[in-house]
C-alpha cells in the first residue's frame, strides 16, 4: 500500500505541473532487484563550474542532484551520489573527474546521470539538452527519453538528444547513462528559473520521469 501511495502522490505532483507520463508500474519487481542508479551532480568545492547572474553550476547541479535522488529513492531505486554537498573529490579538476568515473565504473549501478549546467556567450542561446556516448545504443534511448520530458517540461525547447566523444566522463564511464545539460546559466531568464526551487524540482522530476520511461520501454527491470 505504501509504495502505492508513492507512485499516487507521484502521479498528482506530475500532473499539477501540467506534464503527463507513464508511471512506473513494476514496483515489487523494482525492490526485489534493488536497481543501483547513479547520480553525478557536477563540478563542487572549488570548483564551481559555469557562472551566470552570479549563480555557480555547482550549486545549481547539486540541488537537482539531490531533488532527483529523493525521487528515485521513494520509488524504490537504490541511488548513489558522486557528491551530496559542496565538496570536490580531489584536489585538481582532472583527478576530480577521474574519481567520478572510478565510482560510478567501480560499483554495481546499471545506469548513471550526470548533471551540469551549460553556458554560452551569446545570452539569448537557451534549453536543456541530453548527451551521450553513441556507442552504446542504450546510451541513445536513455538521452531520448530523458530529452522528451524535457521537451514535455519547455516546449520552446527544440533540442534533440545529441552524441558526443571527447568528453572524459561520458567516454569512460562503462555504465549506461548520459549527462544532462539542464540548460544556460548566460540567458538571464533561465538562469533565474533554475535558481528557484520549484524549477529545480520540475527539472528533477522530469529526469526521473524520462529513467521510468526508458526502464519501462526497454525492460530493464
Amino acid at each position: 500500500m505504501k509504495k502505492l501511495i508513492i507512485l499516487f502522490l507521484t502521479f498528482l505532483i506530475v500532473f499539477a505541473l501540467g506534464t503527463a507520463f507513464t508511471v512506473f508500474s513494476q514496483t515489487n519487481r523494482l525492490r526485489d532487484n534493488s536497481y543501483h542508479i547513479y547520480i553525478d551532480p557536477g563540478h563542487g568545492g572549488f570548483d564551481g563550474g559555469a557562472v551566470g547572474n552570479e549563480t555557480a553550476e555547482k550549486a545549481i547541479t547539486l540541488a537537482i542532484g539531490l531533488k532527483l535522488a529523493r525521487y528515485l529513492q521513494r520509488t524504490g531505486f537504490r541511488v548513489s551520489l558522486t557528491r551530496d554537498d559542496d565538496f570536490a573529490l580531489a584536489n585538481n579538476k582532472r583527478d576530480d573527474i577521474y574519481k567520478r568515473v572510478a565510482l560510478i565504473n567501480g560499483s554495481d549501478a546499471s545506469l548513471y546521470v550526470s548533471i551540469h549546467a551549460n553556458s554560452f556567450p551569446v545570452k539569448s542561446v537557451r534549453g536543456a539538452q541530453t548527451f551521450y556516448n553513441p556507442l552504446w545504443e542504450e546510451n541513445r534511448h536513455l538521452a531520448a527519453a530523458i530529452q522528451n520530458m524535457l521537451y514535455a517540461a519547455d516546449p520552446m525547447n527544440k533540442r534533440l538528444a545529441k552524441a558526443i566523444f571527447g568528453k572524459y566522463l561520458i567516454d569512460e564511464v562503462t555504465v549506461v547513462g548520459c549527462l544532462v545539460e539542464v540548460g544556460f546559466l548566460t540567458n538571464p531568464e533561465e538562469c533565474d528559473k533554475l535558481n528557484t526551487n520549484e524549477y529545480q524540482e520540475k527539472i528533477a522530476l522530469m529526469i526521473y520521469s524520462g529513467i521510468l520511461n526508458f526502464l519501462e520501454k526497454y525492460g530493464e527491470i
